[in-house]
């Protein structure tokens, strides 16, 4: 029995399947195989920061769009919950490597979570970044009490328009920090938008994100 258990942790630690052609896989990114990992960095932004509607910056890595939609959907979902944390630190390097020289000090805050026991997908990505940057996470952010935490991905463009956070305990940032929302999509920016409201609309507010998906109706919901 110890002799099957053992070839399988071998097996399952050299071995691995594309989460977008299902292939077996030796080499590439801990989700995707090298031929897919190739066709991914098509859609890698050449510069962090998009151009986007919102009143503050928002810096991404991919763009998600009809094109590119098989590809970065099977990321998006294999990220979902926090999951595979390995490919969350590949992407939180690779991130932080792009950005420019920052000397302001940096404060990652994170969306409210569903569950306070829960590490899910934007904490995942804050606390890999923070790692990187050497700075705290601000989990301070909380839903209104009685306030429905319904998935934005259930909802359409008029449902996404406005969402409403509240501050749990007072965010007391360093002077000229620069405040960074993270979160792994960003799409009609409403979720960004009610942290930058709760959090007092700091000046140094920004986004960083794992993708961008600038036209949600050419995309079925995920």
């Amino acid at each position: 029995m110890w002799i099957k258990e053992k070839i399988s942790k071998i097996s399952s630690s050299t071995f691995r399947t594309c989460v977008r052609c299902g292939g077996f896989q030796f080499y590439g990114t801990p989700l995707y195989c090298s031929y897919c990992e190739a066709h991914l960095n098509r859609w890698r932004l050449n510069e962090l920061q998009v151009s986007s509607e919102q009143k503050f910056p928002v810096h991404a890595l991919y763009s998600w769009t009809t094109a590119s939609d098989t590809l970065l959907r099977p990321l998006v979902y294999a990220l979902k919950g926090g999951r595979c944390r390995e490919q969350t630190e590949v992407l939180a390097r690779e991130f932080s490597f792009r950005m420019n020289f920052i000397e302001a000090p940096i404060v990652l805050v994170v969306p409210p979570r569903k569950s306070p026991d829960q590490e899910d997908h934007a904490l995942v990505w804050a606390r890999a970044l923070a790692r990187i940057w050497r700075v705290e996470v601000w989990d301070c952010l909380a839903y209104p009490e009685g306030s429905k935490t319904e998935s934005q991905k259930k909802k359409g463009v008029e449902g996404r328009a406005e969402r409403e956070f509240c501050p749990v305990k007072n965010a007391n940032f360093p002077p000229q920090a620069r405040v960074v929302f993270a979160d792994d999509v960003l799409t009609t920016g409403s979720t960004a938008r009610a942290a930058f409201k709760a959090l007092g609309k700091p000046s140094g507010f920004e986004v960083w994100a794992i993708v961008w998906r600038p036209k949600l109706a050419t995309v079925e919901p995920f």
